[in-house]
């Protein structure tokens, strides 16, 4: 298992999206764990949020929830 942490690039992807999106609320708090999966060249999270996290390029859902088959 690996420690992942934020960085200052974290924060300046973060704001990115923020503004690239037009996110508010709760969705900024989605855009910082975008970035910080980002900045650490993470290309797959597993999240059941997809509605939330499939407007980030970049980054490929794996929903645990959802069967497959």
């Amino acid at each position: 298992m690996s420690l992942i942490l934020q960085t200052q690039e974290t924060l300046y992807i973060g704001l990115e999206l923020i503004k690239k999106y037009s996110l508010s609320a709760d969705k900024v708090f989605d855009a910082y764990l975008a970035a910080t999966a980002l900045g650490n060249d993470i290309k797959v999270i597993a999240t059941d949020n997809t509605k939330d996290f499939k407007v980030f390029k970049g980054i490929e859902l794996l929903n645990p929830f959802v069967k497959v088959g």
